[in-house]
């Protein structure tokens, strides 16, 4: 009987310290989870960034000597049902050398019926965003990969510790 309780003592360390193992390797859950999906944006995201970003769009197309790359994927930030897009924009318009990356913009809507806007420009080398368990409010925390983290004020997306992300701009048509 004494050499049953040892095996099931010895059983249950092994379990306990299986998963502690488990747990030190996988920090995801601390740190956020890595935005997954980049590709080609779908026509109708496309078009959202087209309405947005259509002048500095059509500015970049006509520069001599440079390509234009754009990279979306979309995740819903604050549980309302209706993802928030991402695009990443390759771009020497849409880079800065400065700031070690270039442009991700962050973009919802509050509702089905009312227009996108931007609520983030954030910069990173790569398309790569990490969104944080962390929350200001409605919004997680978003942090370039090699980047500073970005956080929600309210109204738009911020850089942590720096400074201020580009306003947000609302889209106003006639």
């Amino acid at each position: 009987m004494q050499e049953i309780g040892r095996c099931v003592l010895g059983i249950c360390l092994a379990i306990v310290a299986a998963a502690h193992v488990a747990q030190a390797a996988d920090p995801a859950p601390a740190a956020g989870v890595e935005l997954t999906g980049w590709g080609e944006p779908a026509a109708a995201d496309l078009a959202v960034l087209e309405e947005l970003e259509g002048e500095n769009l059509a500015e970049a197309r006509k520069e001599k000597g440079t390509t234009l790359e754009i990279r979306g994927t979309k995740k819903d930030l604050d549980g309302d049902a209706i993802p928030e897009l991402f695009f990443f924009v390759k771009h020497p318009m849409f880079c800065y050398e400065e700031l070690g990356g270039c442009t991700i913009l962050v973009v919802r809507r509050a509702s089905l019926v009312d227009r996108w806007q931007e609520i983030g420009v954030l910069t990173a080398a790569e398309p790569s965003v990490v969104v944080s368990p962390a929350r200001q409010g409605d919004f997680p925390a978003l942090r370039p990969l090699g980047s500073q983290p970005y956080t929600w004020n309210g109204r738009q997306y911020e850089m942590q510790g720096g400074p201020a992300a580009a306003p947000a701009a609302e889209t106003s048509k006639p």
